[in-house]
């Protein structure tokens, strides 16, 4: 007979009558299973199919040690976890013993810290989240704090007796040599007094060197203007004229004579319009001209420039006692090599010059 099994809401089966009695014996089967045959008009549960013994109560004794069973997995559940907090907070006490101990000994505290944040995290993923929340925390905040307070306090310790140290070699020093140092410079008492002087040292020994090598640039670019001024500008003229399409346009007429030696390819000058009385011109430019074919010493050339009208150039509208005045800043030879050299002196380094020849007015030229 083919007998089927109706478990968790469905149809197994079909099984034979030696297996069904088989699972009962062995308990995969209970008295209350329901059973369904060919034969039968609803499901059965198998004590009404088969005939079974009466279920034997179990002893006493058997049912006290299934209860420890059963109760042990709780215990040591809840010891495991007890052990993730308590296991965390001693690494962080730990950790911190070494950090007091010494700041400079990191490999010991952190790992004791690092162990310490993994156990915090444990304890949270078991459920005891405000335990684990306070034991991480602590071991993300604390350490900084106290180690910031420690090395803060430590330092200025180090740098008191530092300074304590360099205080007793300087009087002792001086108690030494005290006979033949009269006429020498006080030395500084502390670390902060030798760290400004030093600073100052520095600071004047720049400034000095810059005095000394502006000053060499400003005899360079004199004997250069000495030299530029033998390109003389005999006369200089600066008007506004209106064009062929009736806009104005600005115009330069000079008048100039290569007195160099030298052929002059390319002239640079720096034009200036300026009132009398007036501190600021109306304006003050530089301007450049390519000479077709060269000026060749001794010669003379009249030229008519026309800058462009939508430069500074063609915005001045100066007054009618402006004077244009022009000056030359340079001169190209005929291998495109700038003549009396490259050497420069702007207004800026003529605002330092003066700046430094002011402060260090006592100290001798180098």
């Amino acid at each position: 007979m083919e007998l089927y099994l109706h478990q968790d809401g469905e149809q197994v089966g079909p099984y034979s009558e030696e297996q069904i009695s088989s699972m009962l014996t062995s308990g995969a089967l209970s008295r209350d299973d329901l059973v369904w045959h060919e034969g039968l008009t609803e499901w059965q549960p198998l004590h009404a199919i088969f005939t079974l013994p009466a279920p034997v109560a179990p002893p006493a004794p058997a049912r006290q040690v299934i209860r420890q069973t059963t109760a042990e997995p709780q215990t040591i559940m809840t010891n495991v976890k007890q052990g993730a907090i308590i296991g965390g907070w001693i690494c962080f006490g730990l950790g911190i013993i070494c950090m007091v101990w010494s700041l400079v000994l990191f490999f010991l505290y952190g790992p004791f810290f690092l162990v310490a944040f993994i156990l915090s995290i444990v304890a949270m993923s078991q459920r005891r989240v405000m335990s684990g929340i306070a034991l991480l925390v602590a071991t993300l905040l604390v350490p900084t704090i106290l180690g910031a307070v420690l090395f803060t306090t430590r330092a200025a310790k180090f740098a008191d007796d530092l300074s304590k140290s360099l205080d007793t070699s300087t009087t002792s020093e001086n108690r030494t040599t005290s006979s033949d140092s009269e006429d020498k410079t006080e030395r500084p008492t502390g670390i902060a007094d030798a760290m400004r002087k030093g600073f100052e040292d520095a600071q004047r020994e720049s400034d000095l060197k810059t005095l000394t090598e502006l000053r060499e640039q400003k005899v360079e670019y004199d004997k250069k203007l000495q030299a530029l001024n033998s390109f003389r500008v005999l006369s200089a003229n600066f008007s506004k004229e209106e064009n062929s399409i009736g806009m104005s346009e600005p115009v330069i007429v000079l008048s100039v004579k290569n007195g160099t030696g030298f052929a002059v390819k390319r002239a640079s000058f720096r034009g200036v319009l300026a009132s009398p009385g007036r501190s600021i011109p109306w304006i003050d430019e530089g301007f450049s001209y390519e000479i077709k074919g060269g000026l060749e010493p001794g010669e003379k050339a009249d030229w008519r420039l026309a800058p462009n009208m939508f430069s500074d150039w063609g915005k001045v509208e100066g007054a009618p006692d402006a004077r244009f005045k022009v000056t030359v800043t340079g001169l190209d030879g005929a291998d495109d090599k700038e003549l009396f050299g490259d050497v420069r002196f702007g207004e800026h380094d003529a605002k330092r010059l003066a700046e430094l020849e002011k402060k260090y007015s006592s100290e001798p030229q180098r």
